[in-house]
């Protein structure tokens, strides 16, 4: 079986993120692969390109948001 590793084609990265260890190695090796890297205040993503749905579907699977999570409640699925 052969591993895929996802490689974005785009990346949004919250201000607040790059505070962490984490959110600045990230920026650091997207940026060195040469993949755009727009820093964004919050998360809120543009609108994506494309005519339907479908295809509003198939560009999101390209894109990596990096968020600092707000809250610690977890949410469960209610019924």
């Amino acid at each position: 079986m052969t591993k895929h590793i996802f490689i974005p084609e785009k990346v949004f990265i919250e201000k607040n993120a790059l505070e962490y260890p984490l959110g600045k190695t990230l920026y650091h090796k997207f940026t060195q692969k040469n993949i755009p890297v727009e820093i964004m205040a919050s998360i809120r993503v543009p609108p994506l390109p494309g005519k339907t749905p479908a295809e509003r579907y198939h560009q999101a699977k390209k894109i990596l948001a990096v968020s600092v999570r707000k809250t610690l409640n977890f949410a469960t699925c209610k019924p």
